[in-house]
């Protein structure tokens, strides 16, 4: 009976135990979700440049990731970005709309600057 009993006893889960790692795994699971969430919202798609301009602050580095846009066309940016806020000779402007941060007052802008019809170079601006 008492080689039982202790055998019982080994197979029963720490309560203090069990607790933590149902705690450990609902964190888990939370920080999973807002990762996929977090990824989500910061991921550049065409439909949610356009869609969402007063968001294009929070995709803005994902589009400048997966496209190289220095050498690309001033027609090829307009097919990809769409019309633009602001134009010339040398210079297409996005609004990205309120600038990155926890508290920001202020507004961003992506500046594309084109020499001869193609980028030369990008720079994003805090106003």
């Amino acid at each position: 009976m008492k080689r039982e009993a202790l055998y019982m006893d080994a197979k029963k889960p720490d309560s203090a135990m069990t607790i933590n790692l149902r705690a450990l795994r609902v964190a888990l699971i939370i920080a999973a979700v807002y990762l996929a969430i977090f990824h989500y919202q910061h991921t550049f798609t065409v439909w949610r440049w356009e869609n969402n301009p007063h968001q294009r602050s929070a995709i803005v580095d994902s589009l400048l990731s997966r496209y190289d846009i220095v050498g690309m066309s001033r027609d090829e940016i307009l097919s990809l970005l769409g019309s633009c806020d602001y134009s010339d000779e040398s210079h297409l402007c996005y609004s990205l709309g309120s600038a990155r941060g926890w508290l920001s007052i202020d507004l961003e802008q992506l500046e594309l600057h084109l020499k001869d019809g193609i980028v030369t170079d990008y720079s994003i601006i805090r106003y």
